[in-house]
């Protein structure tokens, strides 16, 4: 569905439609596409609604990068920091659901299509299926006087055989039934695979439509100077935001992401991407109650406010792909297609133990031995443990061997605590037991990070279960070239 062309061919396109050029301006292809959308949106406006403009004024879709890329430039982990919550990481396929009464919904993919270079537009082909009732986007024309924009994910409703275990991924999947001609996609959806809208985010939201629908929002070809009075006012607006998301002041090594927020000012009062997530979070709830009071099937993400690593080990016990760490103070960050180091949104996939289960050539667990406990973090806490430090054996590529800890696992019961604790009747001062030490268990995790080689968070493989294995310390060897596989999360 998306644009794949060149540079020289997005050139001659522009050559043979005679389009002008700005000299001015640096023509990269993503701005050769969009002036082609442009090109195609002026010269039939009358053909192209509201809603077709205002994705065509996008740069993209907010993207982001896995939290272990960004760990390095947080104080504080963002599973573990008030300023991030935890959304489920859907597994589907990327859309954008807008609602105007001139139109009814219109479904818009993140891909241009090669036809015109405007967002793929997917509403003919759509049906909303709901306890029976079977109606198209279109019919709900004049239905309500709103205007709004949702960002999101189609999803199946049930589990499709042979799909999302191989080959063949649920986007896949989607895409041949949105990718088919109308009358067989329509047919998919009734006969076979019932979709599903679930909304993350909303960019533009307007009660009461007072905007004319012939309000075209212009791309913008031209990179604002970057200035000390632009980073001042980046600075003083999205303070929390820049904060929060350890951005450090003056803005050079994140030039285009000031420019980007800058560019913001220019917004109408009606796109809300510049307002913060937190925000934006309670508008989406509020729509997404209004069209369900309504019938209509489109749902909200799940999410958890403060449990966000035991939010993170249920879904992938359920079987799901893992979370997005969102930041509460961050605008939406519709640019940056070439860089997502925007940390506004960070995505957590997939444990240790599920890349062991995926990995053929691994059979087993994720084996450690115990080294040392710390201390509990209460005073008040006098007979049992904190946290339990473990460690492995890494082969270097020269063959030698060291130590190395790799895990302080959290989460142990109580009654566990007190077993693995030993307390120096003079000081009170507790440590680990020494029955307990260089004894193998299996544990789990959610990934490596790059440079110390260690789980940032680490469970018990089976939780409330302190299970010994009757291994030496020497079984849990692994090749530093293993482990850094660990590093980089299957599935990206």
């Amino acid at each position: 569905m998306g644009v794949n062309l060149r540079s020289d061919r997005l050139e001659e396109t522009i050559n043979t439609y005679g389009i002008e050029v700005d000299e001015n301006v640096n023509w990269d292809n993503e701005k050769k596409i969009k002036l082609l959308g442009d090109y195609f949106i002026n010269m039939e406006p009358e053909k192209y609604s509201w809603a077709t403009r205002y994705v065509q004024s996008l740069n993209t879709v907010m993207l982001c990068k896995h939290l272990k890329d960004e760990l390095k430039n947080f104080n504080i982990n963002p599973t573990e920091s008030d300023d991030y919550i935890a959304e489920t990481k859907l597994n589907g396929f990327r859309l954008l659901v807008s609602y105007s009464p001139e139109t009814g919904f219109e479904m818009f993919s993140r891909n241009e299509s090669t036809a015109n270079f405007l967002n793929g537009n997917l509403t003919s082909k759509y049906l909303f299926i709901n306890k029976g009732l079977i109606t198209e986007p279109k019919d709900y024309k004049n239905a309500f006087n709103y205007r709004f924009i949702l960002d999101g994910e189609v999803i199946v409703d049930k589990q499709i055989e042979g799909v999302g275990t191989g080959g063949v991924t649920v986007e896949d999947y989607i895409q041949s039934i949105l990718g088919s001609n109308e009358e067989r996609a329509k047919a998919f959806q009734k006969e076979e695979c019932k979709l599903r809208f679930t909304a993350f985010d909303v960019l533009y939201f307007e009660k009461d439509p007072k905007i004319p629908a012939e309000w075209i929002p212009q791309y913008n070809y031209y990179e604002e100077e970057f200035s000390p009075e632009m980073v001042e006012w980046v600075e003083s607006h999205f303070a929390d935001y820049l904060r929060s998301a350890n951005f450090k002041k003056g803005g050079t090594k994140c030039k285009k992401l000031y420019q980007y927020l800058y560019s913001l000012r220019k917004t109408c009062k009606y796109d809300v991407r510049r307002l913060p997530f937190g925000k934006r979070r309670d508008l989406r709830h509020k729509i997404v109650d209004f069209l369900q009071s309504k019938n209509i099937p489109i749902f909200e993400v799940d999410s958890e406010d403060i449990f966000k690593i035991a939010f993170a080990e249920q879904i992938l016990r359920e079987g799901g792909e893992g979370i997005i760490c969102k930041n509460v103070h961050a605008p939406y960050i519709s640019s940056m297609r070439s860089s997502r180091s925007h940390r506004a949104a960070l995505k957590v996939k997939q444990s240790i133990n599920s890349m062991l289960s995926e990995d053929m050539s691994i059979v087993g667990d994720f084996d450690v031995f115990i080294t040392s406990a710390n201390p509990p973090k209460s005073d008040r806490i006098t007979d049992m443990i904190g946290a339990l430090n473990c460690s492995i054996y890494i082969k270097e590529e020269d063959g030698t061997i060291k130590e190395h800890e790799i895990a302080s696992i959290s989460g142990i019961p109580h009654e566990w605590k007190r077993k693995l604790a030993e307390i120096d009747v003079n000081t009170g001062k507790i440590s680990l037991n020494p029955e307990y030490k260089y004894k193998v268990i299996p544990i789990n995790g959610l990934a490596l990070t790059k440079g110390n080689l260690k789980f940032q968070h680490a469970t018990l493989l089976n939780k409330g279960q302190l299970e010994f294995k009757p291994k030496n310390p020497t079984d849990c060897t692994w090749d530093r070239s293993a482990l850094n596989e660990m590093v980089i999360t299957r599935g990206e």
